[in-house]
């Protein structure tokens, strides 16, 4: 059984499958509606009339949907006296726009709170919009403290997460999705620079845990720790150069790369001595390499940055060089910008005797098998492990 908003995508898709609406009923709304009286202004408070005029009006309006009633309701938050109640009341959208035209007065509202107010909104609908994971409550509200050039998250700035909600006007993900980038298009960069802000903290530059303890004691002190190392790849992915001198500081540093792998590699599988389960000496190139980023890792190969270089083959604890983990991943831009290079092996082999082709053919990326077969210097029927590539295959 699945249960949906008559939300056109959905419909769509099950038209041809039983169906049973399910709406509420006038006096469900309205118990709804009378149970959010007391969060609104003085005006409506103190007088039964217009109370009773508020749940008529809205209730009639909502057609049973219970979200467009919230959104009426909180339209009323801001609302001192009975004449603009009225006003609004009068106002009201109904029908198949109704919900849509209610998320555009919810912006308004945002856009027309106080600086600190909207600032915070914008930041929280960012993060809840962007994020390639849900977010716990404590993730969110401790995002939302950092700020470019932290070095330590400073509990001062946290924010409570009752006082995220209400600034949000009752927002939710659905509508902003579709107009996230025509209301703002910084988003990604703020949650990457935030993420990498993160990373860079000075309770990160002892690098990975020595144990299991460590490590799982790392994640609960560092609430945003764990969504930033597995996804500041793909936030920085739509702004790699305007945050490239942020992240090729933090990439440089190796401590910092390892702690970010450490977390990277965990698995929800808890045995003993699984935290020191991850490629340890793992560089910011095989990191950049490893995720696809072109611009990060051509930047990284020019070597001389900070008075640092950074060798185009090295080998992480696992043996693997940057061009096994793309080719690995299927990052077909990276395999081409490395296998050029005169200072890369292209049949390195890893400890356990695979090269960047048979990580290749292994995980199914055609196109960087081809280019990496065309390539000179590459044994397309060499073993690893006993098998050839196309044993693979």
């Amino acid at each position: 059984m699945l249960t949906s908003r008559f939300i056109p995508e959905v419909t769509q898709r099950f038209r041809s499958s039983p169906t049973l609406e399910v709406r509420a009923s006038d006096s469900d709304v309205r118990r709804f509606i009378e149970g959010r009286i007391p969060r609104l202004p003085k005006c409506i408070r103190r007088d039964e009339e217009l109370q009773h005029l508020v749940q008529d009006k809205i209730a009639e309006a909502v057609d049973g949907m219970f979200l467009l009633a919230r959104l009426h309701v909180d339209s009323l938050l801001d609302k001192r006296n009975k004449q603009s109640v009225i006003f609004t009341l009068e106002k009201l959208s109904k029908g198949s726009t109704a919900l849509e035209k209610a998320y555009g007065e919810a912006i308004k509202r945002i856009d027309g709170q106080l600086e600190d107010d909207r600032s915070l909104a914008r930041r929280a609908l960012f993060w809840i919009t962007y994020a390639q994971r849900p977010l716990t409550t404590r993730e969110l509200c401790h995002a939302l403290a950092i700020e470019p050039g932290d070095k330590a998250l400073n509990h001062d700035s946290v924010y409570d997460v009752e006082d995220i909600s209400s600034v949000c006007a009752g927002l939710v993900t659905e509508y902003f999705e579709r107009i996230r980038l025509v209301w703002n298009t910084s988003a990604q960069q703020e949650i990457a620079v935030a993420c990498l802000t993160y990373l860079s903290f000075d309770v990160f530059r002892s690098g990975s845990c020595a144990n299991d303890r460590a490590f799982e004691q790392r994640l609960i002190e560092n609430a945003i720790y764990d969504y930033s190392a597995h996804y500041w790849s793909e936030h920085i992915r739509h702004v790699e150069i305007i945050t490239s001198c942020l992240a090729l500081e933090f990439l440089r540093d190796s401590t910092l790369v390892d702690s970010t792998v450490q977390a990277v590699s965990m698995s929800d599988y808890k045995y003993e001595g699984y935290s020191s389960q991850f490629p340890e000496g793992t560089s910011g190139l095989q990191f950049t390499a490893r995720h696809g980023q072109v611009y990060l890792t051509t930047k990284l190969l020019e070597g001389k940055h900070g008075g640092l270089d950074i060798e185009a083959d090295s080998k992480d604890s696992y043996g693997r060089t940057p061009l096994s983990w793309a080719a690995a991943n299927g990052h077909e831009a990276a395999v081409r910008l490395l296998v050029e290079r005169v200072d890369v092996e292209a049949d390195s082999k890893d400890s356990d005797g695979q090269t960047p082709l048979s990580w290749a053919v292994e995980n199914g990326h055609e196109v960087v098998v081809r280019l990496r077969v065309e390539r000179d210097g590459v044994e397309a029927d060499s073993k690893d492990d006993g098998q050839t590539r196309l044993s693979w295959v």
